[in-house]
């Protein structure tokens, strides 16, 4: 904390001061750090009566640190019956001005408080904005308040916008910044509204060609983007279109120009505001075909001559328009001879031309008509009111002609509204389509009929207590964007639940605790507002468990928290019920026990409960010295058990307590001394005042079961074999129950095993069981059988028409025993490889399985026919330039243990990507730019190797962001970093480009970045289909601030006040001049540059802006 570092810093300084006299060789010294200034998080507040807000102080010290001073400061008002403060929290009381004031280490800052009635509606005069690039708009925003006054608070309200490279707004003053949309936000006496604003939205956008061929390395034709706005004007947005590719390895724009980088296809979209162009782009190595115009207009009978134009990757370009084929979609509408197009009816038609394999079309219309607009797209009359519609219809050769009288219309609602020659007539209120037709086009009108499109509301939450009121406002808003109309008194007012609130003319009163829904209608529109009386969010319990001893009390609180953070203690106003008031009660928050026992304590207010448990001279903890008892049969062991109370001390309560057990077959207890009585489990419960302890006891129950062996391999005719059980038990003490343990055999005919006893008898396999203590322990006994079948090795590779030997061993008791050629051998697939006594013979490359079956046991092997277990190449990645090559070698081994041979010329190769770079017995070349997988197979096995030719991997910035200030400069380096990790710098190449989101902050060229104005913008770079950006703020502020903040001035005179604006670096300037200076009356004073120049006697308020940021200046001329 900077108090303790303050404090820290002077016993440095009196210890350099101690040392300095003691040792006067040495010099020692300190700085004192000291409190600058104070900086208010505002230096204005405007409430309505009844609102809080909440100032952080922040304190600027003299080493440029900073801390929150809040609740170290001195808070104070001027005239605490119209604001109050504490801890920064102001509160407004009554209707007035007041300057509240921090003060701390006798640095004092002070912030204006203004008070005004409560704001019942806010109105503003504009729906909706529509601007080009660089225009403004002024939005009038009007507050109704509750004594039904209403004031211009256009200059006093919060505005911000939801996207500032689309628009930013100032005291209502909203600017068009970039193409785009945003949602205009002002706040005021806590209501708000909206406004929508669109930026440079058009209604169509046009590519001058919609399809381009090119050929690699060689330079596309001009391509010009046109956007065409609903006022039908034109511009050309080539170069500030965003432009995106559907495969930038194929083709990209830069700087406005389209680059071809490998054969292939590629869709290029072109993105302006809301709309987007596609130019579909084939480049490719050998040669192209083009056409002199590939989209045409003629009329019935016109004709046209084409030109068709071949042109060579090798250089050179011949008229091959009489060697094509010429063909059309429909000659019926558009006929072709040898390039020559002739009109026959009206209609479209696609002309196809075809020469060397190669095709290109051209799109024919006849007498139709290319687009269709009419404007307005939406009328709002009155019944009986009528319009005029605007009907262009523009066709492809660029034309335009008035369609009005010539289209047809039609309306989806003739009662509402109809049309006639372009004439719009509304009839009466409703909604009507009207549907413009002509030339095969289409486009509609919406017409709204005394008509609003929606309503809103400033109130859509409201929260009230019982017996309170409040006035909510109902606007309707107009489909033409008309300012809005305040139809609270029109309205048609409604509640969902009138025992909780009610409402007149949108005068809403509380009744009682819960929620209601509040509806105004008008004219088929509505809009609700939610209603909260006395409804908490949650309520909460101080404790949620409370242990008394017999008439003592304890108080607890019960605190609401509502909707809007607020919160209150409501334990008098709560209703609370206990579950059984013989034993505890509250009453006012205290709880009294009564007698011993529990109960549970409710408390519910609105819908919200809480709940609170109470124990009465109860015991808070039973505990029994131990949980776990093994005993032997007959044997015994004492428990104590201890009852520790609620108000501290414990005693014991074995004898007192009541004992039991589940199961006193197996265990029985007595005043805590359990018995064991027979094998088995059992649970000793003890019971004292409601407490319960469960101790769980193990009667001679073992744990694990020892047979000593899993196997066993006899004989017929062999001695009889003793096998020994033995059990381990719980408390870890092993015993032989061989006698005691119950024994069985799965085949009496093989083998016995009485008592544990193994007597052989013939040829088999028996599995021998013995239970004891709830386990059970198992050996299996072969006589005259194998144990298992081994063999050494269960993979068996060998080649086409070539045969391995299989061995396989039986294991007896007696020793091993070679039984490959007595045992049953299957090959699972024959076609890959047979079998016989053992001998594996390969057929074809693959892999199948062997089994050798002797008596119930089987062997499974694995055979591989001519397969290889690796496949490795000499590298996994190449990197080429066009025309280069790589050769790759590949070796193959057939187990970890052999030798790796080379197979490079065996494999079987190839490319995904031939056209990119393609292979030939592991020599690679690189043909055009882009990426490829290179596949080789042999033996079964395959691997692949990825080429990149003239790939970029990405583009470096040298910075990641920039922060300047107004005219400051920046360089940047733009680095492209290859595959292979080599880099290039293309800061000042020709082909990189670029750009600035937003050139009225920042502008860029060739990686220089020049700050304009505050803002932020987006520089980017795009270099061979890759881009790379970072954010530039400029001029961004922590604080703006003057030296004056309260003036009493004399009527003629004038006065300098200096603006300091402190930047994010701590750095201060004075922007007196570079500021925008505003006053709420000049008739009384005005100011300019800071210079303030007094007319008349009065109050103003002078207010600063710059940077987004405002400081006010309260000017009282006398």
């Amino acid at each position: 904390m900077k108090l303790m570092n303050r404090a820290n810093k002077w016993i440095a300084l009196m210890l350099a001061i101690a040392l300095s006299v003691v040792f006067s060789s040495s010099a020692y010294g300190a700085t004192t750090v000291t409190l600058s200034k104070i900086i208010l998080s505002t230096n204005e507040v405007t409430l309505s009566i009844g609102d809080s807000y909440s100032l952080t102080a922040t304190g600027l010290y003299s080493d440029n640190s900073t801390e929150n001073l809040t609740v170290y400061s001195t808070w104070s008002s001027s005239d605490s019956t119209i604001a109050s403060i504490y801890n920064g929290t102001i509160t407004a009381k009554s209707v007035g001005t007041a300057t509240v004031s921090a003060t701390f280490d006798g640095v004092t800052q002070t912030a204006q408080v203004t008070v005004t009635k409560k704001v019942k509606a806010l109105t503003k005069d504009t729906q909706s904005l529509d601007l080009r690039k660089g225009e403004t708009a002024t939005v009038k925003l009007t507050a109704t308040y509750s004594d039904n006054t209403t004031a211009n608070v256009t200059a006093d309200a919060d505005w911000s916008s939801t996207n500032d490279n689309v628009a930013t707004v100032v005291n209502g003053v909203v600017t068009a910044i970039g193409a785009g949309t945003a949602t205009i936000t002002a706040t005021y006496g806590s209501k708000t509204v909206t406004v929508d604003t669109k930026v440079e939205v058009i209604s169509r956008l046009e590519a001058s060609q919609s399809k381009v061929s090119m050929l690699l390395g060689g330079t596309a034709p001009a391509i010009t983007l046109t956007a065409t706005y609903s006022d039908g004007t034109t511009a050309d947005v080539t170069t500030s279109a965003v432009w995106s590719s559907s495969d930038a390895d194929v083709a990209d724009v830069v700087a406005g120009t389209i680059r071809a980088y490998g054969a292939g296809t590629a869709t290029l979209t072109a993105t302006y505001g809301t709309k987007s162009a596609a130019i579909v782009v084939d480049v490719d190595k050998t040669s192209i075909l083009s056409v002199s115009d590939d989209s045409l207009y003629l009329s019935v009978k016109g004709t046209q001559q084409l030109t068709l134009t071949a042109t060579l990757a090798a250089g050179g370009s011949s008229d091959v328009t009489s060697s094509a084929t010429w063909k059309s979609s429909d000659t019926s509408i558009a006929s072709v001879d040898e390039g020559k197009i002739t009109a026959n009816k009206s209609g479209s038609a696609v002309i196809t031309a075809t020469y060397n394999g190669k095709s290109v079309t051209i799109a024919v219309d006849v007498d139709v008509a290319k687009y269709l607009d009419v404007s307005p797209t939406k009328l709002t009359l009155s019944s009986g009111g009528s319009s005029t519609l605007t009907v262009k219809a523009t066709y492809a050769d660029g034309t335009t002609a008035d369609a009005a009288s010539s289209a047809t219309y039609s309306s989806d609602n003739e009662g509402a509204a109809f049309a006639l020659k372009g004439k719009v007539t509304a009839t009466k209120s409703g909604t009507a389509v009207i549907t413009v037709s002509y030339g095969g086009k289409t486009a509609d009108v919406t017409v709204y009929v005394d008509v609003p499109s929606k309503l809103t509301t400033s109130s859509s939450q409201i929260f009230l207590e019982p017996n309170e009121q409040e006035q909510a406002d109902a606007n309707a808003i107009y489909a033409d964007n008309s300012a809005e109309k305040i139809v609270s008194g029109s309205a048609t007012w409604t509640t969902s639940d009138s025992s909780i609130a009610t409402v007149e003319a949108g005068l809403i009163t509380a009744v009682a605790a819960g929620t209601a829904t509040i509806t105004a209608t008008y004219n088929g529109k509505s809009v609700t507002m939610t209603v909260y009386v006395s409804t908490a969010n949650r309520i909460e319990l101080s404790k949620s468990q409370v242990s008394l001893l017999l008439n003592k009390t304890e108080t607890i609180a019960l605190t609401a928290t509502y909707a809007d953070g607020s919160t209150k203690d409501i334990t008098d106003i709560a209703e609370w019920k206990s579950s059984n008031e013989s034993v505890a009660d509250i009453l006012n928050g205290v709880v009294t026990g009564y007698k011993a026992g529990t109960a549970t304590l409710t408390a519910t207010y609105g819908s919200k409960t809480a709940t609170i448990a109470v124990e009465v001279d109860a015991t808070s903890i039973l505990t029994a010295s131990s949980t776990n008892v093994y005993l032997n049969i007959a044997g015994t062991k004492s428990i104590t058990l201890t009852a520790t109370l609620a108000a501290g001390g414990s005693s014991d309560v074995t004898s007192l307590a009541t004992w039991s057990s589940s199961n006193s077959d197996v265990a029985y207890v007595s005043n805590g001394v359990i018995t064991g009585a027979s094998s088995g489990s059992a649970t000793v419960t003890a019971t004292y005042n409601g407490k319960s302890v469960k101790i769980a006891v193990d009667v001679e129950v073992a744990k694990y079961l020892d047979i000593g062996s899993d196997e066993l391999a006899m004989s017929a005719g062999d001695s009889p074999k003793q096998l020994t059980l033995k059990a381990t038990f719980s408390n870890g003490s092993v015993v032989d129950v061989t006698s005691k343990a119950t024994w069985s055999s799965s085949n009496e005919d093989a083998a016995s095993a009485e008592g544990g006893l193994v007597t052989p008898y013939k040829m088999g396999k028996t599995t021998v069981s013995a239970s004891y203590g709830g386990k059970t322990a198992t050996v299996t006994v072969y006589v005259d059988m194998p144990s298992k079948l081994t063999t050494t090795n269960k993979t068996i590779r060998v080649d086409v028409d070539k045969d391995v030997t299989a061995d396989l061993t039986a294991v007896f008791s007696t020793g091993e025993v070679d039984v490959r050629k007595d045992a049953e051998w299957t090959s699972k697939n024959g076609d890959i490889a047979t079998v016989k006594d053992g001998v594996i013979t390969g057929v074809k490359e693959g892999s199948t399985t062997v089994v050798a079956e002797y008596g119930d046991l089987s062997v499974t092997y694995t055979v591989k026919v001519g397969l290889m277990d690796e496949l490795t190449p000499s590298t996994r990645l190449i990197t080429l330039s066009v025309s280069d090559s790589e050769q790759i070698t590949l070796t193959a081994a057939v187990d970890e243990n052999s030798a790796p041979q080379d197979v490079t010329s065996k494999a079987t190769w190839k490319s995904s990507k031939a056209s990119v770079a393609d292979v030939k017995k592991g020599l690679i070349t690189g043909y055009a730019k882009g990426k490829t997988t290179i596949t080789a197979t042999y033996g079964g096995q395959t691997v692949t190797i990825s080429v990149e030719v003239d790939q970029i991997s990405r583009i470096e910035l040298s910075q990641a962001a920039l922060s300047l200030k107004s005219g400051n400069s920046s360089s940047l380096d733009a680095v492209i970093v290859f595959s292979n990790g080599d880099t290039k710098t293309i800061t000042d190449a020709s082909t990189a480009e670029w750009k600035s989101s937003n050139v009225k902050v920042a502008t860029v060229k060739n990686g220089k970045v020049t700050a304009v104005a505050y803002g932020k913008a987006t520089i980017s770079v795009k270099y061979a289909g890759k881009t790379a950006k970072l954010t530039v703020d400029v001029d961004t502020l922590k604080y703006l601030e003057t030296n004056y903040v309260n003036i009493t001035i004399a009527k003629g005179a004038t006065l300098q006040v200096t603006a300091t604006a402190t930047f994010m670096d701590q750095s201060e300037s004075d922007v007196s001049k570079l500021a925008t200076w505003t006053s709420s009356k000049t008739s009384v004073a005005t100011a300019k540059d800071g210079l303030i120049k007094t007319y008349a006697k009065g109050k103003t308020t002078l207010t600063v802006s710059y940077a987004g940021k405002k400081f006010k200046v309260y000017v009282t001329v006398v």
